[in-house]
C-alpha cells in the first residue's frame, strides 16, 4: 500500500474514495480529524462519492475533475452496491472517454478494495489488472477502518499510519481490563441538567464496559435525549462528570 499510494502522491491532484456507509466512512473520520476539512498542505485532495445518488452532486464533480489528473479507489466487498457502482462507471467513464487516459495509466489509476476471493469488483479487478487490496472476511465495514478500507485513503492523504497502529493498538490494550475505574472506554458520574423543576434529568451514573451493550429506555420526557447531548458535548451538565476514551466531556 505504502508504495501506490507514494507514487499516486507524486502522480494525481485528487483521489476519489468510491464507497457507501463504512466503506468509506471511516477514513473521512480519520482523515478530517487529522487533516482538517481544508488542508492545503495535503499532496492529494481526497473527495468522497458513491455514498448519494444525487444527480446534482456527480454532475458538478465530473465537471470538477474534467481537467484534473485523478485516481479511484473503489471499495465494495461484492462490487453491486447501487451507488458505489453507478460512480465507478461514471468516474471510469471520464478518464477513458472525456480524459481519453490510455489503457496503461487507467490501469494504474484504479485502486480497488474488496473481497479476496469472490464478487463482481473482484472479477472486474483481476481481468482488468487493477492493483487489489483485500477487505478481510472477519470485519464488517463499520470496523474496517484500520484494514486496507481506511489505511490506504490515509496513507494517500499523507497521514502518518504507523502512529495511527500504534495509537489504536494503545488504546486497545487501555481497554481491555475489566476494572470499571481503570477501563476508560465509557465511565459517566452524577450527570445533572436541569431545566426547571422535576424537569431534566438527575444524578445520572453509569459505566459501561468494553464489549457491552446499554439499553437506555424510558418514556417521553424521561431524559433520555438529555443524557445523551450531555455525553456527546451537544450540551454542558449543571453539575457531574463524564469521560469517554480518557477525554473529558
Amino acid at each position: 500500500m505504502n508504495t501506490v499510494a507514494l507514487r499516486l502522491k507524486k502522480e494525481v491532484d485528487v483521489l476519489l474514495v468510491i464507497g457507501i456507509g463504512g466503506s468509506y466512512l471511516g477514513a473521512r473520520a480519520a482523515i478530517e480529524m487529522v487533516q482538517g476539512l481544508y488542508n492545503k498542505k495535503m499532496p492529494v485532495e481526497i473527495i468522497y462519492v458513491g455514498n448519494t445518488l444525487s444527480s446534482t452532486y456527480t454532475a458538478q464533480l465530473l465537471e470538477y475533475l474534467t481537467d484534473k489528473e485523478f485516481a479511484i479507489n473503489v471499495i465494495s466487498k461484492s462490487g453491486t452496491t447501487t451507488e458505489p457502482a453507478i460512480a465507478f462507471r461514471l468516474f471510469k467513464d471520464l478518464m477513458i472517454k472525456k480524459q481519453k487516459k490510455s489503457k496503461e495509466i487507467i490501469k494504474n489509476r484504479i485502486i480497488v478494495t474488496t473481497d479476496s476471493k469472490i464478487g463482481i469488483l473482484h472479477d472486474l479487478a483481476k481481468e482488468e489488472g487493477y492493483q487489489t487490496f483485500i477487505i478481510p472476511n472477519d470485519i464488517g465495514g463499520r470496523y474496517s477502518v484500520l484494514a486496507p478500507v481506511g489505511i490506504f485513503p490515509m496513507l494517500v492523504s499523507d497521514m502518518n499510519v504507523d502512529k495511527v497502529l500504534i495509537g489504536a493498538q494503545k488504546a486497545y490494550q487501555e481497554c481491555k481490563t475489566d476494572k470499571i475505574l481503570v477501563n476508560p472506554a465509557y465511565k459517566y458520574a452524577d450527570l445533572t441538567k436541569e431545566y426547571g423543576p422535576n424537569t431534566g434529568c438527575f444524578d445520572v451514573s453509569l459505566t459501561i464496559n468494553q464489549g457491552e451493550v446499554y439499553g437506555f429506555i424510558g418514556p417521553n420526557g424521561a431524559g433520555k435525549s438529555t443524557v445523551i447531548k450531555q455525553m456527546v458535548g451537544f450540551i454542558k451538565s449543571d453539575h457531574g462528570s463524564g469521560t469517554i476514551l480518557g477525554y473529558d466531556v
